[in-house]
């Protein structure tokens, strides 16, 4: 008997499984087709979180690059953090920096006399210890020179008459001592020496000089010695002046370093009746030409964009093209952007968002021109108050010009700049009327005498010459009266006209020539200490005589005098002044408190210093 397969119809003889199996292949292609649909709907969606990851992440640094704190950020990796370590500001230029050690801390010994015992009883006497500072010969610094632009650390080569050359290393060079010493070590017929604010070079046989910038550098041009004066053939080669103002000379560096002292309120001095302020401190009347050291503002068109509390942006352009003084910007932001306040904190303007914007994003930016930039306002702020930096500054002699050339009335009548390194204050009214105001001694500091003067008003001498003081800051900031003293080395004599003598070089310069004109064998300068005149009979047996012809300089300085050696008193140069920093007086950083001064009839003051920034 035969038998029947489960998969083939008793009757028809067909494959059963077969055509049922086709037969639901067919009914689930809508299901294959929609699962063929959600894998790739899923492909693309797990694409589009991809893609939206990647521009979260470009959005991110986007975010960090329009910060401006993020390009002013700086780090400092020091390679070995066991010897040295750093910190830097933001505007330091990026780059590898290298230290060399000059010299150990050491300590010195000061030995007496001997005594014939522990309790015999001393001379009467003074005795004074005073810092260094009180010397009128401190090496002048290289970055003070070239109107503290300082000096290249480059190399430079000297050539002598015999063509042998040199080559001088600057490298390890920070005073003009330095220098100095360099080129007198250098092994060739050349010798160095100071002639008034210039370095002075004489080839020693009387032979030709020249002076070799070396790869590019400049730091030959930088010590005075380019173009006329990097070639002589009279033996004698001088660099030209070396010390000289620029409008970024710190005032601090000022009258040898005591600085100008500024009226903490109010106007400073007058000029034709028109008010001078030099503080920092911003007001609506502050032109805009004054700010950023007189840089002034690139006017245009600023964009600020607040966010408010869902999240919504909304974007103002402002034009502040028309604007001449702060206050103009002020109203400006303030009538275009209600929500938006502009506060004038010091020398910076803080833009507070109000409103449905209070606490939320707030972002500044330049559309055209950089007024946003030169203001100080370019950048963001999540919590809504965007604090600027500081464009308004009283740090420079930039910005002395700018606070008298942009005054608040100056139409332009009064102009101020420097020539031959000293301020100068003319008028289109062809003359000057100078007054200090409120108490300031800044006109004072600044080299001007109150008064009326025809035509120009030239201001004094600012700065010192290399090596050297100004006479004004002697006899403890009151200076010396000049005029013309006598000098007699035995039969011989001489008389010294000092009238026009700014700093102590001056006098010196001018003795030793006088002495030297009339054949004296006199060596002149400065004692060890370097805080007296001193004038020596070379020879030790011609007695030296020094004498007033006119004016009292010989016997206000303690000059007057005879002997072998002529010394003056202690000159007592000013180094401690009302701008001094207390830590740099102090050497460490104070700890500022309360005072009470109570005078002989009981009256009592108390000063708090712990407020007011002193």
């Amino acid at each position: 008997m035969g038998t029947i397969s489960s998969g083939v119809g008793l009757i028809s003889g067909l494959d059963i499984r077969s055509i049922v199996d086709q037969l639901i292949a067919i009914e689930a292609r809508p299901r294959d087709m929609l699962l063929r649909r959600m894998g790739n709907i899923d492909a693309q969606r797990t694409a589009y979180l991809d893609l939206s990851a990647r521009i979260g992440n470009i959005v991110s640094r986007l975010d960090t690059l329009l910060r401006p704190d993020f390009f002013r950020s700086v780090q400092v990796a020091s390679s070995d953090p066991g010897v040295l370590t750093a910190t830097a500001a933001g505007s330091v230029p990026p780059g590898s920096y290298s230290f060399r050690v000059l010299q150990l801390a050491t300590t010195q010994q000061l030995v007496s006399r001997g005594f014939a015992s522990t309790d015999s009883p001393l001379d009467a006497g003074v005795l004074t210890i005073e810092t260094a500072a009180a010397r009128t010969d401190t090496a002048t610094r290289l970055d003070a020179l070239n109107g503290f632009a300082g000096v290249e650390r480059g190399r430079f080569v000297i050539r002598d008459g015999s063509g042998a050359e040199a080559e001088i290393d600057l490298s390890d060079a920070v005073t003009i001592n330095d220098v100095i010493e360099k080129i007198n070590a250098a092994g060739i017929d050349v010798r160095a020496s100071l002639r008034g604010d210039s370095i002075a070079l004489t080839e020693t046989t009387g032979g030709s000089i020249r002076v070799l910038e070396v790869e590019g550098g400049h730091a030959a041009r930088d010590l005075g010695f380019s173009g006329p004066t990097a070639f002589s053939d009279t033996g004698e080669l001088v660099g030209h002046d070396l010390v000289r103002l620029d409008g970024v000379v710190p005032l601090d560096r000022l009258n040898d370093g005591l600085g100008v002292r500024i009226t903490p309120g109010g106007a400073d001095f007058s000029i034709n009746g028109i008010e001078v302020d030099l503080s920092d401190v911003l007001k609506d009347t502050t032109r805009l030409a004054r700010l950023n050291h007189g840089a002034g503002v690139g006017l245009g068109t600023i964009r600020i964009t607040l966010t408010d509390a869902d999240g919504n942006d909304t974007s103002t352009d402002i034009d502040l093209a028309g604007a001449q003084t702060v206050g103009d910007v002020r109203n400006a932001i303030e009538q275009a952007v209600p929500d938006v306040t502009v506060a004038l904190t010091g020398g910076r303007l803080v833009i507070t968002a109000t409103g449905d914007a209070e606490g939320h994003a707030i972002r500044i930016e330049d559309v055209s021109g950089r007024a946003a930039r030169d203001l100080g306002i370019a950048g963001s702020d999540d919590d809504g108050s965007l604090r600027g930096r500081q464009v308004l500054f009283a740090d420079t002699l930039a910005d002395v010009l700018a606070a008298i050339n942009y005054a608040e009335n100056n139409d332009g009548s009064i102009q101020a700049a420097i020539s031959d390194d000293r301020l100068v204050i003319s008028s289109s009214s062809g003359s000057v009327d100078l007054v200090a105001l409120n108490g300031s001694q800044a006109l004072a500091d600044l080299g001007f005498a109150e008064g009326t003067t025809t035509g120009s008003a030239t201001g004094r001498r600012l700065i010192g010459g290399l090596n050297t003081v100004l006479l004004g800051t002697l006899n403890g900031g009151r200076g010396f009266e000049t005029g013309v003293i006598q000098v007699q080395l035995g039969s011989q004599s001489t008389t010294v006209d000092l009238t026009g003598a700014e700093t102590l070089r001056d006098v010196l310069d001018a003795i030793r020539d006088a002495a030297g004109n009339a054949g004296m064998n006199l060596d002149v300068g400065l004692d060890s200490t370097g805080r007296r005149i001193e004038l020596t009979s070379v020879d030790g047996v011609t007695p030296v005589q020094v004498s007033d012809v006119a004016g009292t300089f010989a016997a206000d300085t303690g000059l007057a005098g005879s002997g072998l050696t002529v010394r003056s008193d202690d000159l007592q140069r000013q180094y401690v002044g009302e701008t001094t920093r207390l830590a740099d007086l102090l050497g460490t950083t104070p700890q500022l408190g309360t005072l009470r001064i109570t005078n002989s009839q009981g009256l009592v003051q108390t000063l708090d210093l712990t407020t007011g920034g002193a």
